[in-house]
């Protein structure tokens, strides 16, 4: 259950740093 509970937080995280670079491109394409 551990590696799991593990797969899932990295999931998380990487969807979220996702995000975070998404919208940093986009505002670049704005400026």
């Amino acid at each position: 259950m551990k590696g799991i509970e593990g797969i899932g937080k990295a999931a998380f995280f990487i969807r979220k740093l996702r995000q975070g670079s998404d919208d940093v491109m986009h505002r670049g394409e704005e400026e």
